[in-house]
Order: structure tokens, then C-alpha cells, then sequence
């Protein structure tokens, strides 16, 4: 029963809104963002630098990426507190130092060098190169911590396994 009220919880956590992960990031990313350009200035969600404006949207912030992270996390059978803790902190600090590295470029890009690069930089980084870094991130993750257990699918085997319809529990009854 322990599995099934932990899965349970896991699963009820997954479903945070966007809201939670944009509270927490969108001020961080905003703030360390005109940590990099001197006599920038802040107000509200706009970044001022060098005559320019720039809004943070919440799909600046990237708050999906921060979720699917999360779920995954959460849906990886057999992890301690501790071991979701820190998966969950060094995926969140990796994705937040890929998306201010992201931010600073676009910024400086547009203020400084060429504006008409921001759009086919940010199609390139947006459409490929920011899934394929939060898979990275994963796997990275699930290498280095060697978790051996796959998100969702074992949870589901273990559910399957204590369930009325396993073949080895209709045979433990029998007996």
C-alpha cells in the first residue's frame, strides 16, 4: 500500500500549475538577466537596456521545461527524498543556466550586434535545440545519480504487480 499512496502523491505533484514554477523563476531569470548589462533597470516583467525594452513572456521563463523535469523526477520509481532533492535542484539549475545563457545572447544579439538575427536564432534555439537540452539534462541526471528505474513504467509494473489481475498474486491465492 505505501507504493500506491506514494505514487499517488507523486502523481497529484506533477499537476502544479505553470503559475508556481513562473512565480519562482520569471523574478530570478529577470533579475540575473540585468545582472549582465550595467545600467540596465527593471519594472515589473520588462528589462530596459540601451534604449531597448524587453518583455519576459512566460515562455521566456520556460516554465514547461521546469515542469517536465519535475514530472519526471517525480514519476521515477524507487527515489529517496533526498535523491528527488537533488535531481530536482541540479535539473532546475541546469535549465536555468541554459535559459539565462539563452536570454544574455538574444539581449546582447539585439542591443548590440545585429537585430536581425534575433528571429532565426531564437526559431533555431526555441524549436530544436531547447528539447533536445532538457532530454540532455535527463539522461545527464540519470547517469550521474544511476537511477535504473524508467519514469512511469516501472511504477506501473509494481502497480500491476500487487494488482487482482498478476498472474503471480492469482497464484499466491490459490496456494
Amino acid at each position: 500500500m505505501d507504493h500506491i499512496h506514494s505514487l499517488l502523491i507523486r502523481t497529484i505533484l506533477c499537476f502544479l500549475p505553470l503559475s508556481v514554477y513562473l512565480a519562482v523563476f520569471a523574478p530570478a531569470t529577470i533579475f540575473v538577466s540585468s545582472l549582465f548589462f550595467p545600467g540596465s533597470s527593471i519594472s515589473g516583467i520588462t528589462l530596459f537596456v540601451d534604449g531597448s525594452s524587453f518583455i519576459f513572456i512566460a515562455d521566456c521563463i520556460a516554465p514547461l521545461a521546469y515542469a517536465l523535469l519535475f514530472a519526471l523526477v517525480m514519476l521515477t520509481y524507487g527515489l529517496s527524498f533526498r535523491q528527488r532533492l537533488h535531481l530536482i535542484l541540479g535539473g532546475f539549475s541546469l535549465i536555468f543556466l541554459a535559459n539565462m545563457t539563452r536570454i544574455v545572447l538574444f539581449i546582447h544579439v539585439y542591443t548590440f550586434d545585429k537585430p536581425w538575427w534575433l528571429d532565426p536564432l531564437h526559431l533555431v534555439i526555441w524549436h530544436i535545440i531547447s528539447g533536445v537540452y532538457v532530454a540532455g539534462v535527463w539522461i545527464f541526471l540519470v547517469k550521474k545519480y544511476n537511477i535504473i528505474t524508467i519514469p512511469i513504467v516501472t511504477d506501473f509494473r509494481k502497480l500491476w504487480q500487487v494488482s487482482y489481475f498478476s498472474s503471480s498474486r492469482t497464484q499466491r491465492t490459490q496456494r
